[in-house]
């Protein structure tokens, strides 16, 4: 009963700020019988080295909204991460930090790699994916980008309403070639 209606939602970027890696957690999951009843694919925000990149932390700024909770992870130079409820927390600390990295709850379109100066973890949703080409461990994906609203740069309503349907099948046709 409750292998048949009890299971896990492995969530791409959540896992990203732990800086798993995919096919060690697979692994741990299958290993501990967990069944995971969907993936949702999405994607966070990087910024390497915070208080060396002035230019990038600026961007990041920008993603800083009050709608949604950002919570941050930071890497130290130990590889230990420092973890942030929200972004402004992380931008008030970074530039006295030693991190070597950082990692954003943000869901960015899973397509980019980058925003300018910024990075995204679309490297861990890659590899997630290709752990599920090789092996499904779940047979229902979920594409989990909901903050195109908040997002920077998408104030015009009529353009972002066309850029919206553009990002979603290019969301779409990134995955499904993913997965080929």
């Amino acid at each position: 009963l409750v292998r048949r209606h009890v299971g896990l939602c492995y969530d791409c970027c959540h896992q990203a700020l732990a800086y798993e890696d995919p096919r060690e957690g697979f692994a741990a999951l299958r290993a501990a019988g967990c069944e995971v009843a969907k993936i949702q694919l999405s994607s966070a925000l990087e910024i390497e080295s915070p208080a060396r990149n002035p230019e990038a932390m600026a961007r990041l700024a920008t993603f800083a909204e009050p709608r949604y909770l950002h919570q941050v992870a930071a890497m130290r130079p130990d590889g230990t991460l420092d973890r942030f409820d929200d972004l402004p927390e992380f931008l008030a600390r970074a530039p006295e930090s030693d991190w070597t990295s950082a990692r954003v709850h943000f869901h960015v379109p899973i397509f980019q790699d980058r925003f300018g100066p910024l990075g995204t973890t679309r490297d861990h949703l890659e590899q997630v994916l290709a752990e599920v080409r090789r092996d499904p461990i779940s047979e229902l994906l979920e594409i989990e980008t909901y903050s195109w609203s908040v997002m920077p740069g998408r104030d015009d309503a009529a353009a972002s309403e066309d850029r919206l349907l553009e990002d979603i099948l290019a969301e779409y046709d990134f995955v499904i070639a993913a997965l080929r």
